[in-house]
């Protein structure tokens, strides 16, 4: 069985019509274009995405200082150069004083094309570092 963060970068992948394993674009013609397959797939990952925060939240005594507040335009700018300067998810949670489910989720939800340029491994490490 996989691990929760393995089937997260699968999932990551695939609403974004890459192949998880290849990292290669799925043609136009793939099941993964179909719109209820999409909405399929978006519902696990964002099913994932709560099991993990609830998870996450359950083994902190102290959540962030961040947690629940509102992203600003100037935490958004510095999120997106944090990611794309390849920092560790695990790191830009600290440094936002968010969680690294959080981050993921802004991420997701802003600039979903960003995750596109990462592999399976390299998702994960980002995850778990």
């Amino acid at each position: 069985m996989l691990k929760t963060d393995e089937l997260l970068a699968i999932a990551y992948h695939l609403v974004r019509g890459i192949d998880p394993y290849t990292n290669e674009k799925l043609g136009k013609d793939h099941l993964i274009n179909n719109k209820h397959v999409y909405q399929l797939l978006t519902i696990a990952q964002n099913s994932i995405l709560i099991s993990e925060s609830r998870n996450s939240i359950a083994k902190c005594s102290e959540l962030p200082p961040h947690t629940g507040k509102p992203w600003s335009n100037e935490e958004d700018t510095q999120l997106v150069t944090e990611y794309e300067n390849k920092t560790s998810i695990k790191k830009i949670a600290k440094l936002h004083g968010r969680t690294s489910v959080s981050i993921m989720a802004r991420l997701n939800k802003i600039y979903p094309h960003l995750y596109k340029n990462y592999s399976s491994e390299s998702f994960e490490k980002n995850l778990t570092t």
